[in-house]
This record gives structure tokens, C-alpha cells and sequence, in this order.
């Protein structure tokens, strides 16, 4: 199935759930309110044209100071077409269901965006740290996040080579009777 089929069906079926952004990637990309995740999910799962029945991932995006995007990466399996499904939550009450009960590979995905992003997902089956140790205050992949051991390296100065000038090639004469 093309990206072009896939938004067709969406924008048949689904535009009281969701929203089609028109932003230039490989794949649809749409928008769900936070409050309707698990209704999207189901349906994108159980619908027999798309069958959504992995979860390629989910992850965080920190944009200060109001609220937190959340990305999830679907895709039909068997045929390949995917979809970018993207939701926000408040940066001050960051939480959501969890799509675990739908994709049970969510699990860690869910966990690493806890850990790194402080987001809590409602009916997650384990849902604790997986990257920071135990006494790690903070969420590291918010942008207001500071820790004494933590080191921000400046941005890299990108330096491009100059070309060499090109040097005058002098032809040397073949040695005589040797053509």
C-alpha cells in the first residue's frame, strides 16, 4: 500500500479522530488528541485495509514551555506501510494511556519516554526507569534539565578543507624511441 493510499483511507474513515498534517516525509503523518490514543490505536490496528500491527516505536519530543509531542511509529508488517501518529500532553501534567495492551512491545518504548521524558502512561504494566539509575532526579531529554555531572558540549564548529590549489602539470617528454 502507497503512503498516498494510506492517507486516502484516513482521510475517509478517520477525520473526526484524527488530523493529517501535510508536512514532507516518507510516510502519513497525522494528530490525535492525547484523550483519544487508545480509541486511534485500536482502530488503526483492527481496520482490515490497514491492519497498523506494530509498533515500530514511541519517543518524546520537549518543546518548552507548555508541552511534550509524543511520536508513535506504526507500520502493517507483512506489506510495510506506515504511518506517524503524533499526540502532545501538558509539559506540567505529561501523561497518557498506554498502548502496551494494544502493541505489547510498547513496553520499553513507554519506559525509555518515563525515564528520559518524565511522561507517565496510565496502565503501563511496569512502568519504572530503564536508563537512569535510581537516584537521578530529573528527566534527561527535557531541555530544562541540569545535573552537576552532566556536560554540555558546545555546539561543533564545522570547519570545511580549503581545496589545494591546483599545481601547473608539466607533460614530460617520452624518452626518444619509446612511443
Amino acid at each position: 500500500m502507497t503512503p498516498a493510499e494510506v492517507e486516502q483511507i484516513l482521510k475517509e474513515q478517520y477525520t473526526s479522530l484524527l488530523t493529517l498534517e501535510t508536512i514532507k516525509t516518507n510516510h502519513p503523518t497525522a494528530r490525535v488528541a492525547a484523550d483519544q490514543i487508545i480509541t486511534v490505536c485500536q482502530k488503526l490496528k483492527e481496520d482490515p485495509r490497514l491492519q497498523f500491527d506494530y509498533l515500530l516505536f514511541v519517543s518524546g519530543i520537549d518543546y518548552p514551555p507548555d508541552k511534550i509531542d509524543l511520536v508513535y511509529l506504526l507500520t502493517h508488517f507483512a506489506s510495510g506501510h506506515k504511518l506517524v501518529l503524533k499526540t502532545s500532553v501538558l509539559r506540567n501534567i505529561p501523561e497518557i494511556e498506554s498502548v502496551s495492551s494494544i502493541w505489547p512491545g510498547a513496553n520499553w518504548h513507554e519506559r525509555e519516554t518515563f525515564d528520559l521524558f518524565g511522561v507517565t502512561f496510565h496502565h503501563h504494566p511496569d512502568l519504572r526507569r530503564i536508563f537512569c539509575d535510581g537516584v537521578t532526579e530529573g528527566h534527561p531529554l527535557r531541555k530544562d534539565y541540569t545535573d552537576d555531572d552532566f556536560v554540555k558540549l558546545p555546539e561543533p564548529t564545522v570547519i570545511l578543507p580549503t581545496p589545494a590549489p591546483k599545481a601547473a602539470v608539466q607533460a614530460t617528454p617520452a624518452p626518444e624511441g619509446k612511443n
